[in-house]
């Protein structure tokens, strides 16, 4: 019998432009389905957790792996069930004979608690294991505190396996903050003592901050220097006033007079925390470059590009000297072609034309630098240079370069045909620009702009996460990308017991629209929710429809525009409107059964 809260079960309409009829929509006229589903979100919630210590023991047999999730599991078990674990484990040993006795301690077999008590208390730090199912559970284990671990923890500060130590100190973090302070102090205050940058990561957690930098500032070695660097580097970064001023004048101490390769590979901090003053560091180090004294890596075009756009008048001569250089030359005539953006300079764009021509491959980016000299002899060679980079075979911005379309004329383009209300600011472009030191081709651009002016939703339809929460994908993405006109205001999301997905609920103008959302795993069904909420607005008299926009691999674009607008707009720039709103899921698993066969990996394992 139906419910008397229900109004109706409607289909959606196929549109030109909209979704296709493949997903049914349910409409209700009050909150009691909401209600009743929010009730089941928070039962289901519940059951989840209760349930996630389950699906790690089962993942635990069935791999023989102890992780760090199945030993707290381990652990919260009644005793009955930890007697039970305890026999299964006598006939089923776990891959390592570690993994093993640690599962036993958890599970509270006698002989074993001994022997691992035994070994926490022995001076002999390599007795135990250090890692997180060994001593971060049994430290937490119901009759276990931190402070049963805390001698062997502290004495690992000195331990020469500097996993050890990063292990050991993590957990530190966890003892009452006076025990591992005054160790590190103690330590700091011993002049021969062998400093290990590790020990920052613990001063950037104490509230002694200022004193162990200054302790730290009194030691005569810090080596190795880099490690010092990074954290240093992350003290600046989260700290203010005395604290940050003190790592400041450290990690400046520590780097001046660096080789060269240490310069290069801390070449984003120097720049973020001394603009100014690296300078003259950054200059020796891409002569070095230049020289072939050292190699080249990827921050060595970005310190290039960043110092280039510092002084732009003073290191057109020097990027010029470089040219043709082995070592730097294509960035630097990169960064010379980004420099003279608007100058027409006819000359330059020639030389940057023949100088990417005579290369074994000829790159579609340099056409884009060369198009933005201006001028027409400069779009001659641009638009020719990308025939000869990608014969026959064009991207969305590839074809606007081509047809002479410029990121203004779509933005323009835009607001003409009703895609934007207004066109966005393009200082966002010149920031990036400025940033990354490279032009994007015009449809990048121009996708760019409208995602800055939050003119469409942007957004990984991978979620790695359980659940996807399709909900907050209508309040959150949609709802913000919505130009005011599809502004949904509560939504709920249950996963089925059947494991097939989801039942997704969302209000909008005082109606409720419910459906169904198919299990992807950690991807979004994209397309079931864009059937909806397309579905809540033409039912609610609106010609709008989200759509999808192409090139974006596994991150979607969605748009909101009226489809017949939309369809004008594709018939003057090319766009294709409305693709596949399933295609960056497809492209994201492609990719990832690719990476399986070619490297037999699978994402899980790879991924912490």
């Amino acid at each position: 019998m139906p419910q008397p809260w229900l109004l109706s079960t409607c289909l959606l309409a196929a549109h030109a432009f909209g979704a296709t009829p493949d997903a049914a929509v349910t409409v209700y006229d009050d909150d009691a389905r909401y209600r009743e589903m929010l009730t089941q979100h928070e039962t289901w919630e519940k059951a989840y957790r209760d349930s996630w210590d389950e699906l790690h023991l089962e993942e635990l047999r069935k791999s023989g792996r102890l992780t760090s999730n199945a030993a707290g599991a381990i652990a919260r078990l009644p005793d009955a069930e930890k007697a039970a674990l305890r026999d299964w484990l006598q006939t089923h040993p776990l891959k390592d004979d570690t993994m093993q006795k640690a599962a036993l301690y958890l599970a509270g077999a006698p002989d074993v608690r001994a022997e691992m008590d035994e070994a926490i208390a022995s001076t002999d730090t390599d007795t135990v294991q250090i890692n997180w199912p060994v001593i971060f559970k049994i430290a937490w284990d119901q009759d276990n505190t931190l402070v049963r671990v805390t001698p062997l923890l502290l004495r690992n500060l000195d331990h020469p396996d500097d996993k050890i130590v990063r292990q050991s100190i993590f957990l530190l973090r966890y003892v009452d903050a006076d025990i591992w302070a005054d160790a590190i102090e103690d330590r700091l205050r011993q002049p021969d003592y062998p400093f290990k940058p590790n020990l920052l990561f613990l001063i950037r957690e104490s509230d002694r901050q200022a004193k162990f930098l200054d302790l730290v500032a009194a030691q005569a070695a810090h080596a190795p220097v880099t490690s010092c660097l990074y954290y240093y580097s992350d003290i600046i970064d989260e700290t203010q006033g005395d604290v940050q001023a003190k790592a400041r004048a450290l990690f400046w101490k520590t780097i001046d007079g660096q080789p060269p390769e240490i310069i290069r590979d801390n070449t984003y901090r120097l720049l973020q925390h001394f603009p100014e003053k690296s300078r003259p560091l950054i200059l020796q180090m891409l002569e070095a470059v230049a020289a072939e004294d050292i190699e080249p890596k990827y921050s060595t075009a970005y310190a290039l590009q960043k110092w280039a756009y510092a002084d732009p008048d003073r290191a057109r001569e020097q990027l010029e000297a470089w040219f043709d250089n082995p070592a730097l030359g294509r960035d630097a005539s990169y960064t010379l072609g980004v420099l003279a953006r608007g100058t027409r300079d006819t000359g330059l764009a020639q030389r940057l034309y023949d100088a990417e021509m005579a290369s074994d491959e000829p790159n579609a980016e340099v056409a884009h630098i060369i198009g933005a000299i201006e001028g027409e002899e400069a779009e001659r060679l641009a638009v020719e240079l990308l025939r000869q980079a990608k014969p026959g075979s064009y991207s969305l911005g590839d074809r606007w370069t081509i047809m002479g379309v410029s990121v203004n004329d779509a933005l323009q383009g835009s607001v003409r045909h009703g895609l934007i209300d207004t066109a966005p600011d393009l200082s966002v472009l010149d920031e990036n620009l400025a940033e990354y030191g490279t032009t994007t081709d015009p449809f990048s651009q121009w996708y760019s702009a409208l995602d800055a002016a939050g003119a469409i939703a942007y957004f990984d339809v991978e979620t790695d996460t359980f659940p996807n929460r399709h909900d907050l994908l209508i309040l959150e993405e949609l709802g913000q990308a919505g130009r005011g006109i599809f502004t949904p205001t509560r939504a709920v999301e249950v996963w089925r017991d059947d494991r097939d997905g989801y039942d997704v609920l969302f209000e909008y103008r005082g109606k409720w629209y419910g459906y169904f959302a198919e299990n992807h795993g950690d991807w979004y069904d994209l397309k079931s929710t864009l059937n909806a909420v397309n579905f809540a607005l033409a039912d609610n008299g609106r010609r709008e429809r989200f759509l999808a926009l192409p090139d974006l691999g596994q991150c979607a674009g969605i748009i909101l525009p009226d489809p017949d607008q939309a369809q004008a707009f594709s018939k003057e720039f090319g766009i294709p409107f409305g693709t596949d709103p399933e295609a960056a899921r497809k492209s994201g698993q492609e990719y990832e059964a690719l990476v399986e066969q070619r490297l037999g990996l699978k994402e899980s394992e790879v991924l912490p």
